[in-house]
């Protein structure tokens, strides 16, 4: 087995693709009830992505996360403290993202988020709370940072994470699994 397959976790690129969008389509409708079956595929395909997505040395029962982390470069504004800051968000989940940020916010603080995609153009709207500091996306302690998970999010919006976060997912799977062969 080649090296690319065993930090993946998939043999072929579109094997990869093709999981990733059968559990994106059944993270959906987790919230509505799956069977067993279909349960046990989620929490399969759920534990590979994590792998592919290098989301795997977190401590055991660490990750809470109902979707893998995916690496990306976006920036976001916030207002915290009554003054807007900028920085940029380094992974992105379903729910939420991991800002690097020299003095995060406190513990529960809400945050109204601006985040802003180049291709296409576009500024998604969020409310978010920060529910983590200065614990990075792997788990390193004193990582300067926050964990926000998003708390509101207006339809459109919710779309426009999804999307995000799924054309990520993508590109990352075609850049890091084996071409189909």
């Amino acid at each position: 087995m080649q090296q690319s397959n065993m930090r993946t976790g998939f043999n072929h690129r579109g094997r990869a693709l093709q999981e990733f969008r059968q559990f994106v389509s059944l993270e959906k409708r987790r919230s509505s009830g799956l069977s067993v079956s279909e349960f046990a595929t989620w929490v399969e395909l759920k534990s590979r992505l994590e792998r592919a997505f290098g989301n795997s040395g977190a401590p055991p029962g660490a990750s809470q996360r109902a979707t893998p982390r995916v690496a990306v470069a976006l920036k976001v504004n916030f207002d915290a403290l009554g003054s807007i800051q900028s920085s940029l968000i380094t992974n992105l989940s379903r729910g939420g993202i991991f800002v690097p940020i020299e003095r995060p916010p406190e513990i529960g603080m809400e945050l109204e988020l601006r985040i802003k995609v180049e291709e296409p153009v576009r500024e998604i709207r969020a409310t978010g709370v920060v529910v983590s500091r200065n614990v990075g996306p792997d788990f390193r302690l004193e990582q300067k940072g926050m964990g926000i998970r998003f708390t509101k999010l207006s339809d459109e919006a919710r779309k426009l994470i999804d999307d995000l976060y799924e054309h990520e997912s993508e590109r990352h799977l075609e850049s890091n699994c084996p071409e189909d062969g």
